[in-house]
């Protein structure tokens, strides 16, 4: 299972992996161009092996969602794992290099970027949304 953004500004297609700590970049041309990990979920997932799949995968989300912002950035919204579940969102350049790290008020499961950066946060229970401006690269205000 997996969620997958466009990111326009660097012509590459971004997917998530949600039950793996796996993020891909790929070329329109379906070409990978990189692969990152959220460094500090490394170690923290417990595995399981699931009957569907031959692989040990997690029980719950290691990530929940991903989006891009008009300046090429990605953000990446952590599951289950992350120090604080569900709310937090790990901010990567252009480059595939985190440069920042944001913790939402409330815990979430779905995020999107507007034309004009803001973010929205759809909660975990899927019943309400909170709408977030991001000023700049690392300044971002509910």
């Amino acid at each position: 299972m997996y969620s997958i953004t466009v990111n326009k500004k660097l012509n590459r297609i971004v997917v998530m992996y949600l039950y793996r700590n796996l993020i891909q970049l790929y070329d329109f041309n379906g070409n990978l161009q990189s692969e990152i990990e959220v460094e500090e979920l490394r170690e923290l997932s417990p595995k399981k092996k699931r009957s569907y799949i031959n692989e040990d995968v997690p029980e719950k989300h290691i990530l929940n969602d991903i989006a891009c912002d008009s300046a090429g950035n990605f953000f990446v919204l952590g599951g289950h794992y992350s120090k604080n579940k569900n709310k937090e969102i790990y901010v990567y350049n252009k480059k595939g290099i985190m440069i920042d790290k944001i913790k939402l008020l409330e815990e979430t499961r779905m995020i999107e970027i507007d034309n004009e950066n803001h973010l929205f946060a759809v909660s975990l229970s899927r019943n309400k949304f909170t709408k977030y401006k991001i000023i700049t690269e690392n300044n971002y205000e509910r």
